[in-house]
């Protein structure tokens, strides 16, 4: 698939994939956190995980891990460099069907008790703000409190 303009490549060299991170932190200034959304065919490559974890540790940021694929070293760069870092525990919407996205919220809900915290990944798709917008407020009375990422990563500083 073709991710648009701003993509980090496997086929670039670690120090492009660093101008291109660096071109993207300069459009969200107040980003506090990175999130690699498409990342399968990177983030298992050590070189170019390292160049840009390096790079958001430097301007103080964290990183959360999509996990698109189960041999990312996102992990273990981001433990070597000690940079602050989480990996999301469940996606909620890669079936946009309103049961299938409140089954997700389900597991993100059971994950949460089993771990003390999770992490739920999504986008902004009609049906999946629809499902957030009645369901998150039912949370609370099963004693889920929802949290910015920022404080679960911040908290492991």
């Amino acid at each position: 698939k073709n991710p648009g303009a701003g993509a980090i490549y496997r086929t670039m060299d670690p120090s492009q994939a660093g101008a291109v991170l660096q071109g993207a932190l300069k459009e969200v200034p107040f980003a506090v956190g990175v999130n690699n959304h498409m990342g399968s065919a990177v983030t298992p490559d050590e070189a170019i995980m390292k160049e840009v974890l390096t790079i958001i540790k430097d301007r103080g940021l964290f990183f959360v891990d999509s996990l698109t694929i189960g041999s990312s070293v996102g992990g273990e760069v981001a433990s070597e460099i000690h940079l602050p870092f989480e990996a999301r525990d469940v996606f909620l919407d890669n079936e946009q069907t309103y049961p299938y996205i409140v089954g997700q919220l389900e597991q993100l809900v059971a994950a949460s008790k089993r771990h003390g915290k999770a992490i739920g990944i999504c986008h902004p798709h009609p049906v999946t703000a629809q499902v957030l917008a009645r369901e998150l407020p039912k949370l609370k009375d099963r004693g889920i409190a929802v949290v910015r990422v920022s404080s679960l990563v911040r908290n492991r500083i």
